[in-house]
This record gives structure tokens, sequence and C-alpha cells, in this order.
């Protein structure tokens, strides 16, 4: 069972291809949308969007992320990436709590990423899972 967490502002071929690539490796593969509506595109608009863009695919299912997965609760830089104080965020935490509440029950144990080479952020967060999600399974 694998996993994808996207923002998808807005959805993109790239996020098709990052699905359709990672559902060919798994048997099943859940696509968690952040939930939360900090975005220039809302919550609702971009759900919609996965949902209408991965129907042909039949081993995905797309739910939203909730308050653990990338939120301000667990992940507030995120949503700081034009700000000057993004860099020194610390993605742990949501990491973390991804591998022990949300990994574990639901039996993922892979977890798929595209490449933002220019985002910060987005690698700080890649480099966290390397390091925290092994420890896990």
């Amino acid at each position: 069972i694998g996993a994808i967490v996207m923002n998808c502002n807005p959805f993109t071929l790239g996020h098709r291809y990052l699905i359709e690539q990672s559902s060919r490796k798994v048997d099943y593969l859940y696509i968690f949308v952040v939930e939360e509506d900090k975005s220039y595109f809302p919550f609702e608009d971009r759900i919609k969007l996965v949902k209408e863009g991965t129907a042909g695919i039949p081993n995905v299912v797309v739910v939203p992320s909730g308050t653990l997965i990338i939120s301000s609760v667990t992940f507030p830089g995120y949503f700081l990436k034009d700000s000057p104080d993004c860099v020194s965020v610390d993605t742990s935490l949501d990491v973390d709590i991804f591998a022990r509440f949300i990994a574990s029950p639901l039996n993922i144990t892979k977890r798929f990423v595209g490449e933002e080479p220019l985002d910060m952020v987005t690698r700080s967060y890649n480099e966290s899972m390397k390091e925290i999600l092994p420890r896990y399974g």
C-alpha cells in the first residue's frame, strides 16, 4: 500500500504522471490532498480536480488530508514558502505523525514524492522523510 500527499495547486499533468507511475508499484494507492485552505485554489476545487484526473486508475483512492497531514498544526512552515521564515522550517513533526498515526494503521509501506528542485521547503520535507520514515518500516 502506497501514499502520496499532494497540494495540487492546481492539479497538473505532472501530478497525474506521478500518480500513474506510483500506482503501478503498489496494490493500492492513497492520494491525500492537502485540506488546509491556504492555497490559491480552494480545497474543494483541488480535490475535485484530483478525483476527476485519477478516475481511470482503479487502485487509487483520493481522500482529504485532514488536520494531521501538512496542516497549520503539523507543518505551519509549509504555508510560509514565500517568507524568509521558511528557511528553517521543521518538517519532522509532520513526517513523524504521518508514520505513526497514518501509515501504520493503514499499512502504508511506500510514500511517493515528486521533485520540486526550486522549492526549499519541499526539498527539506523530502529529506526528512528519507531520514524518518525508514525507522517505521
